[in-house]
């Protein structure tokens, strides 16, 4: 099953300045849910999308946290399961020993959880029903933007981005 291409209008920036000013123009305007590309990463461009952090985070202090647990539940047990473990008198569950066991599980399932939850979230975009149109420069040397818009607007956001600095508008009807 072919997915849809969205409808809206891609532009192709020569400069990453004219790329941020045609932003702040859209977004002044009331135009959002815009889609950027760049060949490489620009700080720039996180102040103008204002988008959200990402949840991956959550996910990596979770993991981090059940690992914390998953550690001291497994060296904690295992010492009061078998205490003829325990030489000189020392105490049968202690905290500094495993400290490092602590330390590798809390890591361990720490980046375990990042790496499924970034497997995830890269999948789920890949499952909507349209795709979003973008160009081989983008990855060259060139700036993009991906505005969607209905049909009538279409038009006259394609206008403003050149007015704008646009090299290159095309408008997606979708297909």
């Amino acid at each position: 099953m072919a997915r849809e291409t969205a409808v809206g209008v891609l532009a192709v920036f020569p400069y990453l300045d004219d790329l941020i000013r045609a932003m702040e123009a859209l977004e002044a305007s009331g135009h959002h849910g815009m889609t950027v590309y760049t060949p490489v990463p620009r700080h720039e461009l996180a102040h103008v999308t204002r988008r959200p952090p990402s949840p991956i985070r959550r996910y990596t202090l979770a993991g981090g946290v059940a690992g914390l647990l998953g550690g001291v539940l497994l060296t904690v047990v295992t010492s009061l399961t078998w205490p003829e473990l325990v030489t000189d008198g020392k105490p049968i569950a202690s905290i500094p020993p495993y400290t490092v066991i602590f330390f590798e599980c809390t890591v361990l399932l720490g980046v375990l959880s990042t790496t499924l939850a970034l497997a995830f979230y890269a999948v789920v975009p890949g499952l909507r029903g349209e795709r979003i149109p973008t160009d081989p420069r983008f990855s060259i040397d060139r700036f993009g933007i991906f505005v969607p818009a209905t049909h009538a607007d279409a038009e006259g956001i394609g206008e403003r981005l050149r007015d704008l600095g646009a090299e290159e508008v095309r408008i997606h009807a979708g297909t």
